[in-house]
């Protein structure tokens, strides 16, 4: 009976929270010091990388596609206009975008040559 009263136990974490927290804010303020830096180093202009402009200096010219040039002609003609050029150029135009179909394609027959007939005696 003439114990002394029980002290509760310390934390056992107790020691380690100010160093965890000092590193913690620590990291804060380091990346908050990358960001800065990053944002400041390239300074968001008034320049476009990309030249924008109203005339043809600077621009390469292509040669001119003649079926493309037919088709270009062809979509400005009426609906009901029967031409024959604008038929056959959507028709390569059909086969260069699909390509040929091998099933459409009969194969060719080698016929032999036609023997002479035999007389019947």
């Amino acid at each position: 009976m003439t114990e002394a009263p029980e002290k509760p136990a310390p934390a056992k974490r107790a020691g380690r929270t100010l160093p965890f927290r000092a590193l913690a804010i620590a990291l804060l303020i380091l990346a908050a010091g990358m960001a800065a830096t990053v944002a400041l180093r390239a300074p968001a202009g008034n320049d476009s990388r990309f030249t924008v402009g109203d005339g043809r200096e600077g621009m390469v010219e292509r040669p001119a596609d003649p079926l493309a040039t037919e088709l270009a002609r062809c979509r400005t003609a009426a609906p009901d206009t029967v031409d024959e050029r604008c038929r056959a150029a959507w028709e390569v135009n059909r086969r260069r975008f699909f390509g040929e179909s091998r099933s459409s394609i009969l194969p060719k027959v080698d016929v032999p040559a036609a023997s002479p007939a035999r007389e019947e005696r």
